[in-house]
């Protein structure tokens, strides 16, 4: 059965049901500790690498939602000027 996800608490329990005993809030402030959700952390989406290796002349990138910046950092190693914003920080390349 699939979760409904109607608002912002829907997210969070959804993500608290796949990883018990993380205080979110502590997670994303220390950042000591890779996410537990994400099982490849020093590798970019791979939708994200198709979409820089199809070709599209683009030279720069906002991403909004960055966590820990995996996409960010990629996108900035391939050559775009990149802004990334998290919950409470600003990365610009």
């Amino acid at each position: 059965m699939k979760p409904n996800i109607n608002n912002y608490n829907d997210i969070m329990d959804l993500l608290d049901s796949q990883v018990a005993n993380i205080s979110w809030d502590d997670f994303y402030e220390l950042r000591n500790y890779p996410a537990p959700f994400i099982i490849q952390n020093d590798l970019p989406d791979e939708n994200l690498v198709e979409f820089l290796n199809s070709g599209f002349p683009i030279t720069s990138a906002v991403e909004f939602g960055c966590g820990e910046g995996r996409n960010a950092i990629y996108m900035a190693k391939q050559g775009l000027n990149v802004v990334a914003y998290s919950y409470n920080i600003c990365l610009v390349h």
